[in-house]
């Protein structure tokens, strides 16, 4: 469990983990953690900034995408402002959050993927966005595989969930595919939803080479 106040503090030095792990699929996933990067087979995981706006509005702005989200229809600039600075504060208040994805090849946004403490129910909640340009690559799976074992791995959390909204197929599909469980129909935030876990106890396929 993760408590309130309670933030995890990696090293002041650079924190470098080389490491490759199995996914459900067999294929091999190679990933690198720095103390503000994850870096993938096709992708970087970096923290956000504030110059990140407009992308981040470009993305959450699409109905197509937001309809998933408790809100259920495309966010207001102000809505978005206040978002990312969520996002920014959430880093500042646990020592972990959401990262902004971004392909190898240039810095340019495609979703955000993440871990988010859900103050309500003391649980923490994996968390990921890919813009609709972006869809159908696996790059879903693939930074949510890595930001599973930074949970686990780097973070030693007992548990992680994640939320869907019944009908988001493709999104319970990223979920299952990374190997968690499902739990049961819920609400949060006065949404319904289902609810997926994998404790750590379950984390085993995972290992440090």
């Amino acid at each position: 469990m993760v408590l309130k106040n309670h933030k995890h503090e990696l090293c002041n030095d650079i924190f470098v983990i080389d490491a490759n792990f199995e996914t459900p699929l067999g294929s091999q996933t190679m990933i690198k953690i720095t103390e503000k990067q994850i870096k993938t087979n096709r992708l970087n995981l970096r923290h956000f900034s504030r110059e990140d706006l407009e992308t981040h509005s470009a993305i959450m702005g699409d109905n197509q995408i937001a309809r998933w989200f408790p809100k259920g229809d495309s966010y207001t600039r102000k809505e978005l402002e206040k978002s990312l600075n969520n996002i920014l504060s959430h880093w500042m208040e646990y020592g972990f959050g959401l990262w902004a994805i971004t392909k190898k090849e240039n810095d340019q946004i495609i979703g955000r993927c993440g871990l988010n403490y859900i103050l309500e129910s003391s649980e923490v909640e994996l968390d990921f966005i890919i813009s609709r340009n972006y869809w159908n690559h696996g790059y879903a799976t693939e930074a949510s595989e890595a930001v599973i074992y930074y949970g686990f791995k780097i973070l030693y959390l007992d548990r992680i969930i994640a939320l869907s909204k019944p009908e988001n197929i493709a999104s319970r599909r990223v979920i299952e595919k990374i190997g968690m469980k499902y739990i049961g129909n819920v609400q949060y935030w006065n949404v319904p939803c289902v609810k997926y876990e994998m404790p750590r106890t379950d984390y085993t396929r995972h290992s440090l080479i």
